[in-house]
């Protein structure tokens, strides 16, 4: 969750003078520009670190907009735990034949790790490939093997720190602009 924290609404309004009663309007038009490029930014920076598609993190993310009587906007990611086989694994799919000593996986974009024991296998009712691992040494149960969440990604320090930091350099942005938009509409 990022907040932007709107600490000097009089401020603000002496900025506007005669039109200080549209101060909230203004400043949730800049909250909720200043939302939508934090998703915008989460998306790409969450990208440069992890085999994972934009679409795929995109649609985790909830913009809970501002309004001129809720000054507030806030960014939610929600998921569950992403299979691995959803991330890069090599190789790609189940080889009957001749299965590979070990299977290796890349979830970060810092390289390949390998996963002993690991082996792939399509599942018996959907026939979706699976990373699958065993419990024991007896031939069941499988466990599926899973990565990170999506939400878990973009909680990275790297990624939440930068994502907050542009957000509020948008929100000072926009706000100078939609101040200066009003003021000079109505001169």
């Amino acid at each position: 969750m990022i907040l932007i924290d709107v600490f000097s609404v009089r401020r603000i309004q002496a900025r506007m003078g005669q039109h200080h009663k549209k101060a909230p309007a203004v400043i949730a038009r800049a909250l909720n520009r200043a939302v939508e490029n934090a998703r915008t930014n989460v998306v790409s920076k969450t990208r440069e670190d992890y085999y994972v598609k934009a679409s795929e993190v995109r649609s985790t993310i909830r913009i809970e907009k501002a309004s001129s009587s809720r000054l507030m906007a806030k960014v939610n990611a929600r998921d569950t735990r992403r299979e691995l086989i959803g991330f890069k694994v090599r190789p790609g799919k189940p080889n009957s034949k001749k299965p590979p000593a070990v299977i290796r996986v890349a979830v970060k974009k810092n390289g390949f790790k390998e996963l002993p024991g690991a082996f792939l296998a399509a599942g018996t009712s959907s026939g979706k490939v699976h990373v699958l691992k065993r419990a024991r040494k007896a031939r069941y149960p499988l466990l599926i093997k899973y990565g990170p969440s999506i939400p878990e990604m973009i909680g990275q320090p790297k990624i939440r720190i930068y994502v907050e930091n542009e957000a509020k350099v948008t929100f000072e942005k926009r706000l100078d602009h939609e101040i200066n938009r009003l003021l000079g509409a109505n001169t």
